[in-house]
């Protein structure tokens, strides 16, 4: 036999020893704690300030809420004033890639109006709206005709003393044509509404996202990294989004979270080929008593900001009842759940994001599912 003949020889008797190893020795499951020092970096805190726009007609107002009765709550067609009545919503999110992607719910991304609430504003916000424009436009004509008299005694005053008006003049007369501008815009935005029934008004929620790594230092203000929301679900039953850091990159040591899934996110084709030798599929599988562990955020925005660091929490708990395509139910409590917040088994794989529904006095904490999670990422193509 020839040396080349030889060398092929012994390294397939290597590759079918290597095999042989990896496939005999099936990886275990690992415990929460270690999961938990190992992912925590890739977990982070996400802060949302939020308000609302509704676009009647093509006149763009604001609003900082809705209330039960469906009355738009702090409505206005000023951005700054609206920008200083935002709410501010938080949850949990983490990356599942290397360009800064994050993975939340689209209750901490882009909240949204209750579903009752909703319809009763829409009833009601057009009468609202109308309403509004009508008081803002007298508020116009008092403003004009306040600086009508102020330019009248001025006129009058230069007549007596006969000389020149001057700049202030001037300047009146200016202020004096914007209100008047201003005013005919105003009728024609009444006379719109008029036409304009609830379902055809658009609201829309605007974001302003930052999020914070775990173990950051509040006081240092590079620690709030800005985010842009790149994709929400639409789905009533998939409470998903990804927000993405605006430099679209992940910093360098952070964790990446993988999925549940034959593709276990590995970076080299070789480390693939080991995991799937490897992985004990049965072990993996979701059932009724299986062990999960979570890392979230459970801060308020006031004990975020007063807390010297911001860390996650870890918290471990079972399966109750067999998954269903909808939802998983477990353990975990509220107190210890946030929006957003990876969930997962013993192996150290996402097999479900956290969610809170609240309805009333009643809070009920579930898992979505990974064929919510991976048709929403677009992962089953």
């Amino acid at each position: 036999m020839s040396a080349k003949k030889h060398t092929k020889a012994y390294i397939r008797t290597t590759i079918l020893l290597i095999a042989l190893i990896f496939t005999g020795c099936k990886e275990r499951p690992s415990d929460a704690g270690k999961i938990y020092r190992r992912s925590a970096s890739g977990v982070v805190l996400v802060s949302n300030r939020y308000y609302y726009s509704v676009n009647a007609g093509g006149k763009i107002l604001y609003f900082s809420s809705v209330s039960a009765e469906g009355e738009l709550l702090d409505l206005t067609d000023n951005i700054d004033t609206i920008t200083g009545k935002a709410h501010t919503t938080t949850g949990t999110g983490f990356l599942i890639d290397s360009h800064g992607n994050i993975l939340t719910t689209r209750s901490v991304a882009r909240p949204e109006i209750d579903g009752e609430a909703a319809a009763k504003a829409r009833e009601k916000a057009t009468g609202q709206i109308k309403n509004f424009l009508e008081n803002a436009s007298l508020q116009i004509i008092r403003q004009y005709n306040e600086i009508s008299s102020r330019m009248e005694a001025q006129k009058n005053r230069v007549a007596l003393q006969n000389s020149h008006s001057g700049n202030s003049f001037e300047d009146l007369y200016i202020k004096s044509k914007q209100l008047k501008t201003l005013y005919n815009d105003y009728r024609k935005d009444i006379a719109n509404i008029e036409n304009i029934n609830g379902d055809e008004l658009i609201i829309n929620c605007a974001s302003n996202v930052h999020i914070t790594f775990h173990k950051s230092k509040t006081g240092n203000v590079k620690s709030r990294i800005a985010c842009n929301v790149t994709k929400v679900s639409g789905m009533n039953n998939t409470n998903l989004a990804v927000i993405q850091l605006k430099s679209r990159r992940t910093p360098r040591g952070k964790y990446k979270f993988h999925f549940l899934s034959k593709k276990r996110g590995k970076r080299t084709m070789l480390e693939t080929a080991i995991s799937k030798m490897r992985a004990d599929r049965q072990a993996r599988k979701l059932k009724s008593g299986t062990e999960l562990c979570m890392i979230s955020f459970v801060q308020t925005p006031d004990t975020a900001t007063q807390a010297k660091t911001i860390k996650a929490q870890l918290s471990e708990g079972v399966i109750t009842g067999e998954p269903d395509e909808n939802a998983i139910a477990y353990t975990f409590s509220a107190a210890a759940a946030s929006n957003g917040n990876p969930v997962m088994n013993m192996f150290g794989d996402v097999v479900c994001v956290n969610a809170i529904k609240t309805s009333g006095k009643d809070t009920t904490v579930y898992g979505i599912p990974l064929n919510h999670i991976k048709g929403f990422l677009g992962l089953n193509r």
